[in-house]
């Protein structure tokens, strides 16, 4: 495991600049500690090493498989990582955890600033969370979501249609960078987003019509940001297609059961 581990990481591997982070999101597919081998865990954590910060949405149970990245990525990739983490959330059967990761020598956590969104009108099937973070000159509050699917259009438009809530909550008390990132199971074109109070100057990063899941088919999983900040790189948002280069063609299947059926979305930002 340990040299099939170190083989990927030099083939997928990105250099991290000094003057850049790269930011990610991913939905990694039902994650939890007993659902997952270590010989899963050391795949998602290849992927997961690419990045210098990682949202993940869709952890289930508990946080012992971060746990557990968190000690695979220091033992056989020599990266230090830590991360902040949600409550259960969500008001139906569907509830998960989110997770903020990220490398302790590049990112560091503003105590004390994580929070659930307070959703007093019910409008989120799972409430998002939020957290601000410093990188070298990077200031930046960033909020992530995992609507529900419904019938792939009613929940997720009624949902996305209220993140404005969600951005003037977060910058009330604080002028940092906001980033609202996840899987929103909607396009980043789709007319939900619109008409959306106080995120009219916002943009995804992730290029229109770029699939987002293994199956080709979906473009729900994005970034989004201000577009007036002068420290993300507009044109650096990627989609990284970790199941056509590890798996063939036909192990779909074995990819999203082993790893996940979304890819980790992601942009880079200047922190110098």
């Amino acid at each position: 495991m340990k040299k099939l581990l170190s083989i990927i990481l030099i083939i997928f591997s990105t250099a991290t600049l000094a003057e850049t982070i790269s930011l990610a999101s991913w939905n990694i597919r039902n994650i939890s500690s007993n659902s997952r081998s270590d010989a899963e865990l050391g795949l998602i954590s290849v992927v997961l090493a690419r990045y210098d910060f990682i949202a993940i949405q869709e952890i289930r149970t508990d946080t012992k498989a971060l746990d557990r990245l968190v000690k695979i990525l220091k033992d056989e990739f020599r990266l230090d990582y830590s991360y902040v983490a949600s409550k259960k959330v969500g008001n139906s059967s569907r509830t998960e955890i989110y997770a903020f990761l990220y490398r302790t020598d590049l990112v560091k956590y503003t105590e004390d600033s994580a929070f659930v969104y307070s959703d007093v009108n019910d409008d989120f099937i799972r409430e998002p969370y939020c957290a601000a973070f410093l990188a070298g000159q990077f200031d930046f509050s960033i909020c992530t979501i995992h609507t529900e699917f419904g019938d792939g259009k009613t929940e997720p438009r009624k949902e996305v249609k209220v993140l404005g809530d969600v951005y003037r909550a977060v910058t009330k008390e604080s002028r940092r960078d906001v980033l609202i990132v996840g899987d929103f199971n909607l396009p980043a074109n789709d007319e939900a987003w619109n008409d959306i109070e106080s995120l009219d100057n916002f943009e995804p990063a992730i290029p229109l019509h770029t699939p987002t899941t293994i199956a080709d088919k979906s473009f729900y999983d994005n970034i989004w940001y201000t577009k007036y900040s002068d420290e993300l790189q507009k044109e650096s948002g990627a989609v990284f297609e970790f199941d056509e280069m590890i798996y063939t063609p036909s192990m779909r299947k074995e990819a999203s059961r082993q790893v996940s059926d979304h890819r980790p979305v992601s942009v880079e930002i200047k922190i110098d």
